[in-house]
């Protein structure tokens, strides 16, 4: 029986089950931990003396070396045969301990978690960390080495001790055992204190114990400790757990059923992965050829597989099967993205497919950067410390790809195109994949799987004919075998020849590559019921990815049950499929052809009436949400010829924002759509309504390509009271942008339009916001001769709402020229005026606007108040922009109050706030008011690293004078006389 060795704790020998007696020199039993700790390599006779004798070895320690082997050896290996499993043996002028590494326990430690990083089950990943964890008893070779030694040759056995730890710490509260996890992990924390992601856990164990404050008091603590000794402030992943803590963030609740959701602080898990095709069959090589690829993958160069060959052999349900197979060694997720390479429409351009991927990683819409090279740096960024599988689906070329490969990292990916990518094999190492037709045996076994085998095997003869006439294309297969399926009394041999005779037709007609594949469709398309075969032709109307049910139900004028029932025939046959819940995409081959049959078996009339029929569901979508959402403003009177059958229920804000959350990819193409087909009405229409949900989601890149496809529009249809609305809406994007002269030119087109046309209304609205602009570019007189024209329009058409925000925007620039009197009475005023009306977003704003001017005339206590009362009714109405300047306002107040440590947790919020929203230029200016804090109190590194963050932000939004000033405070920082030159 082979002996077993244990260094995890005092070294131990055990044969069976007893312990070997290895005598009570602690240096020769230091000697055997030593070269324990290396099974099977050799170590030097010169570094296992330094060792030993810590630096200081003497004179003879050769001599002593080879004597403590000697005896070992007696103990061990007395026959010298290796009958124990275990051998001492010389090599190259040092010693090796020859021994099978699995009965070490240091190795098996880490291979079981090496086991448990690749399992995505928090349960079972649990249970293997608990196993490894056990194996410690404690410190690395406790009764024979010294803590010195310890820290020379074990770091990083007790680092991945500890990060096992914190890993079965977070799996458990993936599980919901966060009480358990209190008390197993508070001796752990108390002895690491400055280890931040045992914190963070420890802290979300306490607030799921209800312990809040002991939670935010663990956060002081360490927060406390590290800048009194070490000088640093805590980390973003601990500020971040801090700050969702602090608003009682819903997801950081205790998962359902043991399903966690960390995702607040530590960023999503994606699990993107569309189920494979059902019957997929065979292709065992080609697997066995991907399973290699990752098993020989050094962790370092990123394993790139490209799955390449004509359309419908297969690739997509390789690829996928395969990633379904390895999902478990892949605990950070998994990325799916069809780049629609040969598909009807454009391919998908790098720039869209980054957003995709980004936000499948958790990056918020509006804070994904607009060009490639910054979005693709930020997506490697992300992918930089995570094992996650990406699936590219599709590819046109290698430079659509490029961009979308992670960095030096733990992740694969799979690309799949009809094309060769030769680059990606000569310059970026993939491993190609050229997948042919099935073979015969795998193409019987695939029809199979779906006729069954009896029904095979009674027309052997007439099955090998159907593979053939299909190409033994997976594809087409699967089609003609749902045919089949669906006649469980047809004859197999009847089909063959049905289908030999569809493709003799088209190749007729031309040389059809795709002949196997058509001819099955064609089988199928036309014995689908006339309503199924109707609703197939028009999902190709859609100009996006995928289709929700409603959506779907929209174009043929049906109610979601039966849209749904069709569908569901639909997925049975193979022509559609549902990658997510709801929604629905094609196949590229099958969206051409229901293309080709829309363009001969549709009536012109009939195509016209179903983009009606989609664009009027968004319009009226649309409308919903910004009915809710603005519930003071009425929206343009809709005109539809043919009104949805039906109509999601969005009940409130936030059900009406999310709903359109789904829907945001495609909205910009459904404005295209419009245009493409003269709906001129119905495109700017749609343009002005979704406003509303830019509003509150954020203005972006897209929303403002919306507005500008809106004013096109606008133009065509010759409606100019629609050209003001919507330039004031690309205005009022480009003011939160700070594009400040862009704003200006919106705005005044906005404004000298609504004034021609008669338009009062929309001369107010202009007014209201070209007012903010003018003031911004320093032009006060101008600004409040706006402002007061506002009222008097107002007045005249009875808008108290538009007059009290006005009477706020006065009060605002009253208070920006240290005029505090006025300020005051105006911003009372208004905030009267709105909680007579009872607007609670309004009134919020005024509340913060009167916080501001209480903390100016020095009365700080009222500013907080008021900068209180204001964060609730921003929270009750879903107002992130603004939740974000009142937080750093109040931040502000607790800076004056000398509440350091408050003002830092509350600009820390306003930081996050804008980040989200992808407010570049307020998360810039409250870095730098943070890193005033730091200079306030002489902490000079965390000064710098605040206006470091501050300077990265104002690259991506310029503004020289706010550079200048960034520039001067960090040399002062620095401690650079230069900065005084400023």
């Amino acid at each position: 029986m082979a002996m077993d060795f244990l260094v995890l704790g005092p070294l131990v020998v055990r044969h069976g089950r007893c312990d070997v007696d290895l005598g009570a020199r602690r240096r020769e039993r230091c000697l055997l931990g030593l070269l324990l700790l290396e099974p099977g390599r050799a170590i030097g006779i010169d570094r296992l003396t330094d060792l030993l004798w810590d630096g200081q070895p003497p004179v003879n320690a050769r001599g002593i070396l080879s004597s403590h082997v000697s005896r070992l050896r007696r103990l061990l290996d007395p026959d010298r045969s290796g009958h124990y499993g275990v051998r001492l043996c010389n090599r190259h002028d040092g010693y090796l301990v020859d021994v099978a590494p699995e009965k070490v326990d240091a190795y098996r430690f880490q291979e079981l978690t090496n086991r448990a990083r690749l399992l995505s089950d928090s349960s079972r990943r649990s249970g293997l960390l608990g196993e490894a964890l056990a194996l410690w008893r404690g410190p690395l070779l406790a009764d024979v080495a010294t803590d010195r030694l310890r820290q020379r040759v074990g770091p990083g056995l007790v680092e991945l001790r500890l990060s096992a730890a914190e890993a079965k710490f977070e799996a458990d509260l993936a599980c919901g055992h966060h009480a358990a996890a209190v008390t197993t992990f508070a001796g752990l924390v108390g002895d690491h204190p400055f280890r931040e992601r045992l914190a963070a856990l420890f802290m979300l164990a306490l607030y799921r114990c209800g312990q809040q404050t002991d939670a935010l008091a663990l956060f002081r603590s360490l927060r406390a400790r590290l800048v009194e000794e070490l000088g640093l402030e805590p980390g973003a992943d601990l500020r971040a757990m801090h700050e969702a803590i602090l608003r009682g963030d819903p997801s950081l609740d205790a998962p359902v059923r043991g399903v966690a959701s960390l995702t607040t602080a530590y960023g999503p898990r994606p699990a993107q992965l569309p189920a494979p095709p059902h019957h997929f069959t065979g292709r065992d090589r080609e697997l066995d050829e991907l399973d290699r690829l990752l098993d020989d993958g050094d962790g370092v160069q990123v394993p790139i597989a490209t799955v390449v060959g004509p359309a419908g052999v297969g690739k997509t349900a390789l690829a996928l099967r395969w990633a379904v197979n390895v999902c478990d060694r892949f605990p950070d997720g998994q990325l799916y993205l069809n780049l629609r390479g040969f598909s009807a429409d454009q391919p998908v351009k790098p720039e869209d497919a980054l957003g995709q991927l980004l936000r499948g990683l958790g990056v918020p819409v509006d804070r994904i950067p607009a060009n490639v090279p910054e979005a693709s740096a930020a997506y490697r960024t992300l992918l930089a410390h995570r094992r996650v599988l990406v699936v590219l689906d599709n590819a046109y070329d290698v430079g659509q790809v490029r961009p979308l490969l992670p960095g030096p990292s733990t992740c694969a990916v799979v690309v799949t195109s009809r094309k060769r990518l030769t680059g990606l094999t000569a310059m970026d190492g993939a491993h190609r994949i050229a997948l042919q037709p099935l073979p015969l045996d795998e193409a019987t076994a695939l029809l199979c799987s779906v006729l069954g085998g009896v029904r095979v095997a009674a027309e052997p003869v007439a099955a090998a004919e159907l593979a053939d006439v299909c190409d033994r294309l997976p594809l087409a297969l699967r089609i003609a075998a749902a045919n089949l399926s669906d006649q469980p009394d047809a004859r197999i041999d009847h089909h063959v020849r049905e289908l030999r005779r569809g493709r003799l037709a088209r190749l007729s007609v031309e040389d059809d590559p795709d002949s196997a594949v058509r001819a099955a469709l064609d089988t199928s398309y036309l014995r689908l019921a006339p309503t199924v075969r109707h609703l197939f032709r028009l999902l190709a109307v859609s100009p996006a990815a995928d289709l929700g049910l409603p959506a779907a139900a929209a174009l043929v004028g049906a109610t979601t049950r039966d849209a749904g029932q069709a569908l569901t025939t639909l997925i049975e046959t193979h022509l559609v499929d549902e990658p997510q819940p709801g929604r629905y995409t094609m196949h590229d081959l099958i969206r051409v052809y229901a293309i080709e049959r829309l363009d001969g078996d549709e009536p012109a009339g009939q195509r016209q009436i179903a983009v009606e029929r989609l664009l009027a569901w968004y319009l009226a979508v649309a409308e919903a949400v910004y009915r809710i959402a603005i519930r003071h403003r009425e929206p343009p009177k809709l005109v539809l010829r043919y009104p949805p059958v039906e109509l999601p229920v969005l009940s409130d804000r936030t059900t009406a924002l999310a709903f359109l959350d789904g829907e945001r990819a495609g909205l910009g193409a459904m404005i295209q759509l419009a245009l493409d087909r003269n709906e001129s009405r119905m495109a700017w229409q749609l343009a002005h309504m979704l406003s509303a949900y830019f509003q509150f989601r954020g203005d972006a890149p897209d929303s403002l390509a919306v507005y500008e496809q809106g004013l096109t529009a606008a133009h065509r249809d010759g409606n100019d009271r629609a050209t003001a609305t919507l330039h004031n809406s690309a205005g009022v994007a480009n003011l939160i942008l700070c594009r400040w002269q862009e704003a200006l030119h919106h705005l005044s087109r906005a404004r000298d339009v609504s004034r021609t046309v008669g338009d009062p209304d929309g001369e107010a609205r202009a007014l209201a916001n070209l007012g903010r602009a003018l003031d911004e570019l320093g032009r006060f007189d101008d600004a409040m001769a706006a402002f007061r024209r506002v009222v008097e329009l107002s007045t005249t058409l009875h808008q108290p709402d538009r007059i009290g925000r006005t009477w706020n925007n006065m009060a605002f620039i009253y208070l920006r020229h240290g005029q505090l009197a006025q300020a005051l009475e105006l911003a009372n005023r208004s905030l009267d005026k709105h909680r007579e009306l009872g607007d609670r977003n309004d009134e919020a704003i005024v509340l913060d606007t009167l916080g501001l001017i209480h903390l100016r005339q020095g009365d700080y206590e009222t500013a907080r108040r008021r900068f209180q009362e204001a964060l609730i009714a921003l929270r009750e109405t879903g107002n992130r922009a603004k939740e974000g300047d009142t937080l750093a306002n109040l931040a502000a107040a607790h800076q004056a109050t000398g509440d350091l440590v408050a003002a830092v947790e509350h600009f820390r919020l306003a930081i996050r706030c804008h980040h989200q929203l992808n407010d570049l230029n307020r998360e810039s200016l409250v870095h730098r008011q943070l890193a005033e804090v730091w200079l306030a109190t002489n902490n000079l590194e965390a000064a710098a690293i605040e206006l470091d963050a501050a300077l990265a932000l104002r690259r991506q939004a310029p503004d020289a004078v706010e550079e200048a000033k960034l520039r001067r405070l960090r040399c002062l920082a620095l401690g650079d006389d230069l900065g005084r030159g400023f």
